[in-house]
């Protein structure tokens, strides 16, 4: 089984047995708060579900520092730790090489990735799960559930 994350404070995930959706962060006072709870989900993740891989979209504000980017770059890290911790292997891409990989454009919107993964089996409930679904198939070179190229 690969679990594919979107990092944010709505964090999407996907598994190659079909299931997405959605970790909401947003709902805890403050960041640290929230980065505690999803260390917790990660881990019961990859305790319990033992996946054989992790893939993590990455988004890097070229903008500069704003609060909501520092609060990814940190879930990236906890993903990647908590991964290391379990032995389990993981791969980081970058959101605009998905979405590139997945339409053909860099820049597509979500929605142009929503339908693109619903083609592909999935049946995301948010653009969040979307995007964890299109980095499944990018990574794991989905065409239909459970079929891999």
């Amino acid at each position: 089984m690969i679990l594919a994350l979107d990092p944010g404070l709505r964090t999407g995930w996907a598994r190659s047995d079909g299931r997405s959706g959605v970790v909401d962060l947003s709902v805890f006072s403050d960041h640290g708060q929230a980065a505690a709870h999803f260390h917790d989900w990660i881990d019961a993740q990859l305790k319990y579900d033992r996946p054989v891989f992790l893939a993590i979209e990455c988004h890097f504000s070229s903008r500069g520092r704003d609060h909501n980017a520092s609060l990814t770059e940190w879930l990236c890290g906890i993903s990647h730790m908590v991964a290391w911790t379990h032995d389990v292997p993981r791969c980081e891409r970058r959101a605009n090489e998905v979405r590139k990989a997945l339409t053909g454009n860099s820049k597509a919107k979500d929605k142009e990735v929503i339908p693109a993964v619903i083609a592909r089996g999935f049946r995301p409930e948010t653009e969040h799960a979307a995007d964890a679904c299109a980095l499944l198939c990018v990574v794991a070179g989905i065409k239909l559930i459970g079929v891999a190229a």
